[in-house]
């Protein structure tokens, strides 16, 4: 069974929020504070649960969504496997090594 899709949508985009539960969460382009906070609510609900990150469409970031992700990759339940990370742009790699958590990036999987 594929796993469906969730959108955090950027909150002035048509349909913002979450579509539909599943384990894939389909980042949107502009990783802002607004989709930080909902990105969080989703993450930490997932906390011990497989969580793929769809990250394609990433085109900007802003350093409170990559300290959500921090926050989420750290607080992980200890038999949770970790997140993954698909399609990640150089912009969203280059945003936690700017901010000084490429350690914390180095502990999401990068499926192929």
């Amino acid at each position: 069974m594929a796993a469906s899709a969730q959108a955090f949508d950027d909150p002035s985009s048509q349909g913002a929020g979450i579509t539909d539960p599943g384990e894939v969460l389909a980042l949107p382009a502009a990783l802002t504070p607004a989709a930080a906070t909902e990105a969080l609510a989703a993450l930490r609900a997932r906390r011990s649960a497989p969580v793929r990150l769809a990250a394609g469409a990433v085109e900007t970031v802003s350093a409170p969504f990559v300290l959500t992700l921090v926050a989420a990759i750290r607080d992980r339940a200890p038999e949770a496997p970790k997140i993954a990370l698909a399609e990640a742009p150089q912009t969203l790699i280059d945003a936690f090594g700017d901010l000084g958590f490429f350690e914390d990036l180095m502990q999401l999987e990068f499926p192929t």
